[in-house]
Formats: structure tokens, C-alpha cells, sequence
């Protein structure tokens, strides 16, 4: 009965500074094994966001950074797709 699926990816998917190389290459992994499972399961729809930084326990830092409010852009990207 799954119908939707929601997996956010990341901006750093293309082109991650050195030290988000991993990172970058996961994200970028999960967003070929999404396009993989909608050709398979074609009634699925996968909503794959590249989100910027969002400030969140693993992205906390003693040097301010530009984070983005997770609630608001989580929200919203729900919102986008019913």
C-alpha cells in the first residue's frame, strides 16, 4: 500500500566541499536508488528534496554557520506534495 516516500537528499549531493565528500556521495547514492525504485514500482512516488544545511544536533557547531530552520523546510516540502 506504500504510495509516497519521502527521502531528503542534500545540496552537497553535486558538488560537496572536501570535507562532506562522503556525505555528498551517499545522498547522491540514495538519489539513484530512489529513480531505481520508481521505474520499478511506478504507482511510488519518491520526493527527493536537495535541502540546504539545516541546523539539527548533527549539524551543530561551537562557529556560527548559515543554517536553515528544519521544521519550516521539512513542512514545506511535505506540503509540496500532499
Amino acid at each position: 500500500g506504500l504510495k509516497r516516500v519521502f527521502y531528503p537528499s542534500s545540496i552537497y549531493a553535486d558538488d560537496p566541499p572536501d570535507s562532506l565528500a562522503e556525505y555528498g556521495a551517499a545522498k547522491a547514492a540514495g538519489e539513484v536508488v530512489c529513480k531505481a525504485l520508481e521505474k520499478g514500482l511506478p504507482e511510488v512516488v519518491i520526493n527527493r528534496p536537495r535541502l540546504p544545511r539545516m541546523a539539527t544536533d548533527q549539524t551543530a557547531s561551537l562557529t556560527p554557520l548559515d543554517s536553515a530552520d528544519p521544521e519550516h523546510l521539512i513542512l514545506e516540502e511535505l506540503d509540496k506534495n500532499g
